[in-house]
Protein backbone atom coordinates (compact mmCIF):
# COMPACT_ATOMS: atom_id res chain seq x y z
CA UNK A 1 0.00 0.00 0.00
CA UNK A 2 1.60 3.33 -1.19
CA UNK A 3 -0.22 6.11 1.17
CA UNK A 4 2.55 8.05 0.48
CA UNK A 5 1.43 8.65 -3.03
CA UNK A 6 -2.55 8.50 -2.18
CA UNK A 7 -1.67 12.04 -0.36
CA UNK A 8 0.24 13.78 -3.01
CA UNK A 9 -2.54 12.60 -5.34
CA UNK A 10 -5.39 14.40 -2.84
CA UNK A 11 -3.03 17.34 -1.71
CA UNK A 12 -2.58 17.64 -5.91
CA UNK A 13 -6.30 17.27 -6.31
CA UNK A 14 -7.36 20.02 -3.46
CA UNK A 15 -4.98 22.53 -5.09
CA UNK A 16 -6.46 21.92 -8.34
CA UNK A 17 -9.80 22.51 -7.18
CA UNK A 18 -8.91 25.71 -5.07
CA UNK A 19 -7.31 27.14 -8.01
CA UNK A 20 -9.74 26.54 -10.55
CA UNK A 21 -13.40 26.47 -8.16
CA UNK A 22 -16.36 24.13 -8.78
CA UNK A 23 -19.72 24.65 -8.31
CA UNK A 24 -21.80 22.04 -7.01
CA UNK A 25 -25.16 22.20 -7.32
CA UNK A 26 -28.93 20.33 -6.46
CA UNK A 27 -32.09 20.53 -5.23
CA UNK A 28 -34.47 18.48 -2.86
CA UNK A 29 -38.48 17.97 -3.24
CA UNK A 30 -40.57 16.80 -0.44
CA UNK A 31 -43.93 15.79 -1.40
CA UNK A 32 -46.64 14.26 0.41
CA UNK A 33 -49.26 12.73 -2.00
CA UNK A 34 -48.04 14.07 -5.05
CA UNK A 35 -48.70 17.75 -3.46
CA UNK A 36 -44.98 18.98 -3.40
CA UNK A 37 -44.93 20.74 0.28
CA UNK A 38 -41.31 21.81 0.66
CA UNK A 39 -38.50 22.44 -2.03
CA UNK A 40 -34.79 23.42 -1.16
CA UNK A 41 -32.27 24.35 -3.79
CA UNK A 42 -28.73 24.61 -2.77
CA UNK A 43 -25.35 26.01 -4.68
CA UNK A 44 -22.60 25.77 -3.29
CA UNK A 45 -19.43 27.05 -4.15
CA UNK A 46 -15.37 25.95 -3.89
CA UNK A 47 -12.41 27.99 -4.85
CA UNK A 48 -9.56 30.27 -3.04
CA UNK A 49 -10.94 33.58 -1.73
CA UNK A 50 -8.64 35.24 -3.85
CA UNK A 51 -9.85 34.11 -6.63
CA UNK A 52 -13.24 34.84 -6.11
CA UNK A 53 -12.72 38.29 -4.81
CA UNK A 54 -10.73 40.22 -7.26
CA UNK A 55 -10.20 43.40 -4.90
CA UNK A 56 -7.77 42.84 -2.11
CA UNK A 57 -9.74 45.07 0.28
CA UNK A 58 -12.66 42.33 0.64
CA UNK A 59 -10.10 39.67 0.08
CA UNK A 60 -8.49 40.61 3.32
CA UNK A 61 -11.59 41.61 5.30
CA UNK A 62 -12.84 38.18 4.39
CA UNK A 63 -9.60 36.60 5.90
CA UNK A 64 -9.64 38.61 9.34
Amino acid sequence: MNNGQDVDGLCDLLDRLLDVGAVIKGSIVISVAEIDMIYVEVAVLIAAADRVLTDKYQTRKLLQ
